[in-house]
């Protein structure tokens, strides 16, 4: 299931977080578990990482879920109630900003079969000297990639609105830097 979806027509994603998620900090996120958190060196003009959350996963913290929200303005958070297809009712955050990246430590490293399945939306694209799939889905992208190519690292996922070119995605997507734990 992805958190992404759109705002048509302002630039912003429409994005949601479990009520589970906390924020917290870069430091503390990568403290938590127990490898440095790769973050981009270039982002659109006037944006900043805003807020950063983590998805503790206690058993296996090296396995939590690291999300970045990127926008060129503070984040407004509100709680909403959502009925899923199955019929349960959850509660989550929902908000906009400008992008959104979601990471988490994968021991399988680069491309491998697409993640989003078979479908014509998905194409394999060049990420620096690495690769990664990305998704058109109406009214956002997805850029699927693996910062440190086929070796054990961060499987990273970077969601803008459809709005942001393809090159700029890809350039916020090259300028990930990995500092070596």
């Amino acid at each position: 299931m992805t958190s992404a979806s759109c705002c048509v027509s302002s630039g912003e994603l429409s994005s949601w977080l479990p009520l589970r998620t906390q924020k917290t900090s870069l430091e503390e996120a990568s403290n938590f578990i127990g490898v440095p958190i790769p973050v981009p060196t270039y982002l659109p003009k006037g944006c900043k990482i805003q807020e950063v959350f983590i998805e503790p996963f206690y058993e296996r913290p090296s396995g939590s879920r690291i999300t970045l929200l990127i926008s060129d303005k503070k984040i407004e958070k509100e709680i909403t109630t959502h009925v899923d297809n199955a019929g349960r009712t959850q509660q989550r955050y929902e908000f906009k900003c400008r992008m959104q990246m979601r990471m988490w430590w994968s021991e399988n490293g680069g491309p491998g079969k697409p993640p989003c399945g078979d479908s014509d939306n998905c194409k394999l694209v060049d990420v620096g000297e690495g690769k990664g799939w990305l998704a058109d889905w109406g009214t956002y992208r997805e850029l699927w990639f693996w910062p440190r190519g086929y070796k054990p690292g961060f499987e990273v996922v970077l969601s803008p609105n459809r709005r942001m070119p393809k090159k700029e995605l890809i350039k916020v997507a090259e300028s990930m830097t990995y500092v070596e734990g």
